[in-house]
């Protein structure tokens, strides 16, 4: 009774634990797991049978069966690098792009339904626009206003990309590439260039340097002129008032003369009063006297 017992007991659990996996498969074949941010259409016989949007586990019967088909499509924000991509600005410079693309699928049914491959066609669609818009550029202005230029190519692509379920939230030049022949000539172009400004800067600081030495000088001559006029103002003046004491105005007079006189090259005669002998004379006197001491100076 007891050995029966222990039979049925071990052979339940044995059933138990064999049987759990069987059931979880089993059922497994019924069951698939949406995640968050993720759409599940499914498609029986080639048409639309249902959108599942919910996040978790649904129950689909007949999924694992060949005429029923689960597309799984994620919502959630991709990128993507298209490389290599040829353009020719509008002076027919040669450079070439890689863009990066930040897109995400906002309709599910449009992207699955309404194209073939959306991934594909939106790279080959802003590769085409990048290319149109671009050659029409100087290679300056796409190198300087990025942002921009890719601004306008996505604005233009906006209801292409409506249209197919898909939003492309941003688009921008990640690197642009040049050939070396054509990197030297843009080179030798800013080169020359900064040439030209320092030139210019250096011929403009000359010129200031040359006006502001002419102010300068035009500014000290007027003073010049302003101070050699005081001078002769200044002594009329001392004059207005030496005016005024006749012996001080006698004797500075005096002096004046005296300090004309240069003793090593001038022989002056003063003091003579009426009777005695005039300046001529005494010159006279002093020339035959100093012929005479030149006469008995031995040879």
């Amino acid at each position: 009774m007891v050995t029966s017992q222990l039979y049925s007991l071990f052979g339940g659990i044995f059933l138990g634990v064999f049987f759990i996996p069987v059931i979880y498969y089993v059922f497994k074949f019924f069951i698939i797991e949406v995640k968050d941010n993720e759409n599940v259409i499914v498609v029986k016989h080639g048409k639309l049978a249902t959108l599942i949007k919910t996040a978790g586990p649904h129950i689909i019967w007949d999924h694992f069966l060949p005429w029923t088909k689960c597309i799984f499509v994620s919502l959630k924000k991709k990128f993507y690098i298209i490389e290599n991509i040829h353009v020719n600005d509008v002076k027919g410079t040669t450079m070439t792009l890689d863009l990066f693309v930040e897109y995400k699928i906002k309709d599910p049914l449009k992207a699955v339904f309404q194209i073939d491959n959306y991934k594909q066609s939106m790279i080959n669609l802003i590769t085409h626009s990048s290319t149109a818009y671009l050659s029409h550029q100087d290679f300056e202005h796409i190198i300087k206003d990025r942002e921009e230029l890719c601004a306008c190519i996505l604005s233009d692509l906006v209801q292409d990309f409506e249209r197919w379920g898909i939003v492309v939230e941003n688009l921008f030049i990640k690197q642009v590439r040049i050939p070396e022949e054509v990197a030297q000539q843009i080179f030798d172009k800013i080169a020359a260039r900064l040439n030209h400004e320092k030139a210019k800067i250096e011929e403009m600081g000359q010129i200031a340097s040359a006006t502001l030495s002419a102010q300068t000088e035009v500014k000290i001559a007027e003073l010049n002129a302003k101070a050699k006029a005081q001078y002769p103002i200044a002594i009329g003046a001392a004059y207005e008032k030496l005016k005024k004491d006749q012996d001080v105005l006698c004797a500075y007079q005096k002096l004046y003369e005296l300090s004309l006189i240069r003793p090593h090259r001038t022989i002056a005669f003063s003091g003579f009063s009426e009777h005695e002998l005039t300046p001529d004379s005494a010159s006279m006197m002093s020339f035959f006297s100093e012929r005479n001491n030149e006469k008995n100076i031995p040879e």
